[in-house]
């Protein structure tokens, strides 16, 4: 009987990749300290933009934490333009490369990426009806990657979340220059 050749598609797995076994957190170490020791511990910590244990990790692996500059930015923003920027990156890698829409996606990401870099540097802030406004559609966007990796049966409209994104991107900017 002869033999016929099928070739599978191999699926690429989207996520972050697996650590190192050699960098992965297994010991623990509990330390005693004074309330004044514990208090500066968290203070300095939270200057730097860590928390107590990875401040202590990186004193241990030789490295001096510096605190960050406060731009006064607003961390909800920030928060919500990141997990929106972390879905529409899963979405481009989801797409063929000669899809229709995947140069309409780009343009998101990279007014994303403006809009992260003004809100860090400028420390912008919106109204809180339009972080509301951004905040229900990163769940939307956020429900149909799910679904999309789910392999769900479930229909998005994809370019209707696209524009609501794009538009929203643009109201914030248009309130940082007023």
């Amino acid at each position: 009987m002869p033999q016929i050749a099928v070739e599978i598609p191999v699926k690429r797995k989207l996520g972050r990749p697996r650590k190192d076994p050699a960098d992965l957190l297994t010991e623990r170490v509990d330390v005693f300290f004074s309330v004044s020791g514990r208090v500066k511990l968290h203070q300095d910590a939270k200057a730097c933009g860590l928390s107590p244990a990875a401040y202590i990790r990186q004193l241990v692996d030789g490295y001096r934490p510096t605190a960050q500059a406060d731009h006064g930015a607003d961390p909800q923003l920030l928060l919500e333009l990141n997990a929106i920027g972390n879905n529409v990156n899963q979405k481009l890698a989801s797409l063929p490369p000669d899809h229709a829409s995947k140069s309409a996606w780009r343009e998101l990401k990279r007014d994303l990426q403006d809009a992260l870099q003004i809100v860090a540097l400028d420390g912008v802030s919106v109204s809180p009806k339009l972080l509301v406004q951004l905040n229900a559609a990163g769940t939307l966007l956020n429900r149909a990657v799910a679904d999309m990796h789910a392999g769900s049966q479930r229909k998005h409209d994809w370019d209707s979340l696209r524009q609501t994104l794009h538009d929203l991107l643009t109201e914030a900017a248009l309130s940082h220059v007023h």
